[in-house]
């Protein structure tokens, strides 16, 4: 290796040996860089595309320092690395990546198309609704590589590297998949609509622009993301919803959001995007592959369980109840709404998963249930 190459080498040698997974890998990254002011941007990014590389390889535990890091030195890789390798002859190792727990994800999953999907980048997608103008993009000269129309108000733009900090102030980044399950939620005019387990809102607000003349809560046990999703509707000038702070794996009697007093049988939809493992999102953040712990999976289902459970007490009866997450585990996913359903707590209306590896995109869960009264 020449001595640029030894030089990012040191760099990755010396990550690998810090990063323990207990911080998402953009964020340990961007710390250790604060602190290694001599890495330049180009510097920084071989750095980070090279370690997501060796993350969706399947081989991160198995491979010595110098063979992870030559992964990426491959026909396949973008023109960044190839440049950065060059003078070096390209690793041709063509050893099938093994996803580490194939008997635990649902069977739609377990196939060839799907652990190919780990070698390939997923795309930025941000959403796209008609009512408003995104002429930036192409003043930028940055033009989608794909386009999905997600319905007649809404398209999907897919790109393949976008300066999001640059750009968001014109759009919102919502995955593809994302905007999928929202579309499947249907509000009628006068309804009162809690997102209970809001986020930053990214669903919310895909309702928020798709119906009109409806009550609109949302809340999340973290105040900080209601102050993001709060400043999110204000960006796009939609009127704020009601928010509460709540942590709705209690067993709460009463809901207060700014100050309205909420008591059972109120809401005519409720949507639960619940906490998860996030397994469905894996080949955009490889790392958390790596360091997941199977054992996790059935802290969640109870969660989600609990979740589901207290908040279906402030549906209405024959009201909807969409329980979404971005997990390809059956566990989280169609085994907690049957248990649910076993419990007669509810009934199974749908469900399906949202393959977003077909599309460069996440992997999403949706169920449609409503409770038994």
């Amino acid at each position: 290796m020449n001595s640029r190459q030894n030089y990012i080498f040191s760099h990755f040698k010396q990550i690998k040996s810090l990063y323990d997974g207990s911080l998402p890998f953009r964020h340990f990254f961007k710390n250790y860089c604060i602190k290694n002011k001599s890495l330049g941007s180009k510097d920084r990014k071989i750095i980070k595309e090279i370690f997501y590389l060796a993350f969706r390889s399947g081989k991160y535990s198995t491979f010595d320092d110098q063979n992870l890091f030559m992964l990426a030195n491959n026909l396949n890789s973008c023109n960044l690395l190839k440049d950065f390798f060059n003078g070096i002859p390209y690793n041709i190792e063509k050893s099938e990546f093994v996803f580490p727990f194939p008997e635990l994800i649902n069977e739609q999953f377990n196939n060839k198309k799907y652990f190919e999907s780990y070698a390939v980048k997923p795309l930025i997608w941000v959403r796209i609704n008609k009512n408003k103008k995104y002429d930036c993009i192409f003043k930028t000269g940055i033009l989608p590589l794909e386009k999905v129309q997600i319905n007649e108000n809404t398209s999907s733009w897919g790109f393949e590297n976008l300066n999001v900090s640059e750009n968001e102030k014109y759009f919102e980044i919502q995955d593809l998949s994302s905007q999928i399950a929202a579309s499947k939620i249907k509000i009628h005019s006068g309804e009162n609509v809690w997102d209970c387990c809001s986020g930053a809102g990214g669903k919310s607000l895909f309702i928020a622009e798709n119906f009109k003349n409806f009550n609109l809560f949302v809340s999340d046990k973290r105040s900080s993301v209601l102050s993001n999703l709060k400043n999110r509707f204000k960006k796009n000038k939609l009127n704020t919803p009601f928010c509460s702070t709540i942590n709705i794996e209690n067993n709460i009697e009463k809901l207060i959001f700014d100050n309205k007093q909420i008591g059972f049988d109120f809401f005519d939809v409720i949507i639960a995007d619940v906490p998860c493992s996030g397994s469905g999102t894996w080949v955009r953040e490889p790392e958390n592959l790596y360091f997941f712990d199977k054992h996790k999976i059935n802290f969640f289902a109870e969660k989600q369980y609990l979740i589901v459970k207290n908040s279906l007490k402030f549906l209405k009866p024959n009201g909807k109840f969409y329980y979404i997450t971005c997990s390809i585990f059956d566990e989280e996913n169609f085994n907690v709404i049957k248990k649910l359903e076993n419990d007669k707590i509810i009934e199974i209306v749908n469900y399906d998963y949202i393959k977003g590896f077909e599309n460069r995109a996440d992997n999403m869960f949706w169920a449609e249930i409503s409770k038994k009264n």
